[in-house]
């Protein structure tokens, strides 16, 4: 089953689905995942996109706990799932400029095998983050500094 998750930063999202095959398809970055059978924890471990796991016993509840607030997919069941994503141009080094009016604004679509990103703006300072970024929980870059 394909679940896609909302994760608060700081909350325990809990996914109640019986399988033994886990894949993380897509995330804006890492988190950690509980993986338990009832009582029994099978996995307690930090993921990010492209994670793919095969407990030795059938879990029936899976919790994700990110320290930021993001998008999640993930495939949970009983089959193992035989997917990796196409990418376009993550190989090569491309630059582009945007235009930016204020408010939250998406500056590049995710690719699970980008490695970095570098960000500038010459007059105003700006914040980056995930999806919903604001003033509030982003991470400020002043004007004139590039950051990676």
């Amino acid at each position: 089953m394909l679940v896609n998750k909302f994760v608060k930063a700081g909350s325990v999202d809990d996914i109640n689905q019986t399988g033994r095959f886990l894949k993380v398809i897509s995330s804006e970055t890492e988190f950690r995942i509980r993986v338990t059978n009832g009582v029994n924890v099978l996995i307690d471990s930090v993921v990010a996109a492209g994670f793919d796991v095969q407990t030795s016993k059938e879990f029936t509840l899976i919790q994700i706990i990110s320290e930021q607030p993001q998008k999640v997919q993930m495939w949970v069941s009983e089959h193992k799932l035989g997917y990796d994503a196409l990418t376009s141009g993550s190989n090569v080094n491309q630059s582009s400029i945007i235009e930016h009016f204020g408010g939250s604004q998406r500056v590049l679509t995710f690719e699970k095998i980008r490695k970095t990103i570098t960000l500038y703006s010459d007059v105003e300072p700006f914040w980056y983050g995930g999806e919903g970024v604001t003033i509030e929980n982003g991470m400020p870059v002043k004007a004139g500094i590039a950051h990676k």
